[in-house]
C-alpha cells in the first residue's frame, strides 16, 4: 500500500456479482463491451478463453473463480478488463470477465486504509487496501499478483 501515499488516485470499480471490487486505473489499459472469448479446452476452471487485444492474444479470466473458487454467475452482457500484470516478473495483459463498470473515483491517499486480516484461507496479496464507495467498503484488487 506504499505507493498510495500523498497523492490523488483514480479506481475504477466494478461489480464483480459477489459484490463491488476496484482496481487503481493506472493498471487498466481497456474496457471491452461483450468480446467474443475463443475457449481453451482443458484448462484451469477459472480461465474463461481468449481474446484478441490489439493484435495481442490476451487470456480472460473469472476473477472470482480464481480469488474465491466460486464460479461467477454472469449477466448476459459483460464486459472484459484488460489489465496490466505480472508473472514470475514477467509483465503481461490480462483479461478480467465481469459484469459491469459501476463507477470511476478519484480519492486522496488518506482514503484509502489498509485491509484487515481475513484469516489463515486469506491472501493479502490480491488486495491493495480499502476504500469507501457509497456508504459501502470495496477492496482494492492488485492486478500484479494474479498468478
Amino acid at each position: 500500500m506504499q505507493h498510495y501515499e500523498g497523492k490523488m488516485f483514480k479506481f475504477l470499480v466494478f461489480d464483480s456479482s459477489k459484490g463491488l471490487l476496484a482496481v487503481d486505473i493506472l493498471n487498466i489499459l481497456e474496457v471491452i463491451n461483450n468480446p467474443v472469448l475463443s475457449p481453451i479446452p482443458k484448462n484451469y476452471n477459472f480461465v474463461e478463453g481468449l481474446i484478441n487485444f490489439r493484435g495481442s492474444v490476451v487470456t480472460v479470466i473469472d476473477l472470482l473463480e480464481k480469488l474465491y473458487n466460486v464460479q461467477t454467475i454472469f449477466e448476459e452482457k459483460f464486459c472484459v478488463l484488460i489489465v496490466k500484470s505480472e508473472n514470475k516478473n514477467e509483465r503481461m495483459m490480462l483479461g478480467l470477465k465481469i459484469n459491469s463498470v459501476k463507477d470511476v473515483i478519484t480519492l486522496s491517499s488518506d482514503k484509502i486504509k489498509q485491509q484487515p486480516e481475513y484469516g489463515k484461507n486469506y491472501n493479502p496479496d490480491y488486495y491493495e487496501g480499502v476504500i469507501n464507495y457509497k456508504e459501502q467498503q470495496i477492496l482494492i484488487f492488485n492486478t500484479e499478483v494474479i498468478f
